[in-house]
């Protein structure tokens, strides 16, 4: 600290002399071993300073203090109040989930599921949760003999379902529509015309690309060495990096594993650091727990029949029509019906679908009136029923979360573990109408910023033609790439996400991969060729492209 900021110019601590006497009293303090803890710290440095007789520069140091700890509007001495002048000032800024239109929003979608699962539970006439084997009994159609506490109402002309309509209770193309319709009551374009370049309303904190580069050295620095860039040029690099993971998996050194895995990780070594990062099997213990979890959740499906199962099955034949995916189609079923019925995620997950439904359990169930389930955000509630149990509706995709973990692990078990831990973790956000940091709206936001940052002309471009660049990579987020990349290249990416625990990766991926189609994308002069344009990625090395998004300088 300065001394003229203490009203003593003349006991300045930056000085020469004086920094080295306080050094050389503090090393000496030290090697005494006179501060025993934290709480001797203050005592020890008043020692020091009368000691040497600088008890004026002790004085100076603790007027500074109090007025560092002075609260606001009070003086130093505390004798005399601080007069404020003009007007009051602002309430503290709310946090970004607790806005009005994103409360509103949140609450519209919970409702729009909330009706949509009670249409298909009426028009199947079945309930949400019921006992298999009376299902069978029934000859399949889950009415007779279903257990009515947890029953919507079937009314006698229950309305039809078009064909496919209740194969899923949401398309997450349903999310873009409604964050399109989103007006901000401040907005004046209204008015005035003039409309911004985002799709998203909301003014939102997002990091800039400085700040981008400021977080992912690794990725922003053109020397630095990856798997899925560097290794198919170097193969001493391979070997190399082959070893240090190695050698980091035996130790289990989560932190040195996170910055390992933030240049990519070895095939063979991908199944052990990603279970070290996601707290999977962390001890001999915490492995048998989570076997015999899942294998109370694979006897569960065969004893108690959700109304979700039928969407989530024919979710798994939608992604068996990618031949990437076809050979995994008995375990792909077994993860999925398991995902949905495990609580663990209701009480883990960093966020909820805004959807799921809770009933209370000491409420009787009143048959032909409203259902026993209602619309909830909160999944903390205690003495509550949930459903679907794991808090998590499923919607049209979800499968794409467990396609690619098919490919690090050999077990169906394995492939569980880890595909829960990453929703719990990080794909939650995907489909969370949230806007702190891991929300889809954030995920968004900072989207848009980074592309506008950085490809100014194309935006303008694309908003111009009708194909906005938000609506052109929303599938991209919130599948996380998956069906849009190749299968490694999709691996490859997670592998980032996981080393910078951030999905700020995949905000990144997108604004990267239409900056390198920019040429191509200027010269289309409709929404139709857009969407030729940008149709197939297969041939995408989705890692050069973040490299060379962050460590170009200039605007495109």
């Amino acid at each position: 600290m300065a001394g003229s900021a203490t009203g003593h110019p003349d006991l300045e601590v930056q000085h020469e002399v004086l920094f080295g006497l306080l050094k050389r009293a503090a090393r000496d303090e030290v090697l005494k071993a006179a501060v025993v803890d934290d709480s001797d710290v203050p005592l020890a440095i008043e020692r020091v300073l009368d000691a040497r007789g600088l008890g004026e520069v002790r004085s100076a140091l603790f007027a500074e203090g109090k007025a560092r700890a002075a609260p606001e509007g009070s003086s130093v001495a505390g004798s005399h109040p601080r007069t404020l002048y003009g007007p009051p000032l602002p309430p503290v800024a709310r946090r970004p989930d607790q806005l009005d239109l994103v409360l509103r929003l949140q609450a519209g979608w919970a409702e729009h599921i909330f009706a949509r699962l009670c249409h298909i539970s009426q028009a199947l006439g079945q309930p949400y949760e019921r006992p298999l084997a009376l299902r069978r009994a029934a000859g399949g159609a889950g009415g007779a003999g279903a257990d009515e506490s947890r029953a919507a109402p079937v009314p006698a002309a229950a309305p039809a379902l078009a064909q496919g309509e209740a194969l899923h209770p949401y398309d997450p193309s349903e999310l873009l529509e409604r964050i399109c319709a989103l007006r901000h009551p401040n907005a004046s374009s209204a008015y005035t015309g003039v409309k911004g370049a985002g799709l998203l309303v909301l003014e939102l904190s997002a990091p800039s690309v400085a700040e981008l580069q400021a977080a992912m050295p690794e990725l922003s620095n053109l020397k630095e060495r990856h798997i899925g860039a560097d290794d198919e040029l170097h193969a001493w690099f391979a070997d190399e990096h082959q070893r240090v993971g190695e050698r980091l998996v035996a130790a289990g050194d989560v932190p040195e594993l996170r910055r390992y895995a933030r240049t990519g990780v070895p095939t063979n070594l991908r199944p052990k650091v990603w279970a070290a990062l996601l707290g999977v099997g962390v001890t001999a213990r915490d492995a048998a727990c989570e076997a015999m979890q899942y294998d109370r959740l694979v006897a569960d499906i065969s004893t108690v029949a959700l109304l979700t199962d039928d969407s989530v099955r024919a979710d798994v034949r939608l992604a068996l029509d990618d031949e990437a995916f076809f050979v995994f189609a008995e375990t792909l079923e077994e993860v999925l019906l398991c995902l949905v019925r495990d609580p663990w995620i209701s009480q883990r997950a960093h966020f909820s679908s805004g959807a799921a439904l809770r009933g209370d359990t000491t409420t009787p169930y009143l048959k032909g009136r409203a259902p026993l389930f209602k619309p909830r955000v909160d999944l903390a509630a205690e003495g509550s029923a949930f459903f679907p149990p794991s808090g998590l509706v499923p919607f049209r995709g979800l499968a794409s979360f467990a396609c690619p973990v098919c490919y690090v692990c050999g077990e169906p078990r394995e492939v569980y573990l880890l595909t829960r831990a990453l929703w719990a973790r990080h794909w939650c956000g995907l489909h969370a109408l949230s806007a702190v940091r891991g929300g889809l709206l954030k995920i968004l936001k900072t989207f848009e910023m980074l592309l506008q940052e950085k490809e100014p002309f194309l935006v303008h471009h694309l908003t111009q033609l009708g194909a906005h660049p938000t609506e052109l990579a929303f599938d991209w987020l919130v599948y996380a790439f998956v069906g849009f990349l190749e299968v490694e290249q999709v691996l490859l990416l997670w592998d980032r996400v996981l080393g910078f625990d951030s999905l700020d990766v995949l905000a990144l991926a997108a604004a990267a991969v239409l900056a390198f189609k920019r040429d191509a994308l200027l010269e289309a002069v409709t929404a139709e060729d857009v969407a030729d344009f940008m149709q197939d990625g297969s041939s995408l090395k989705i890692v050069p492209l973040m490299q060379d998004f962050l460590a170009r300088d200039g605007v495109g």
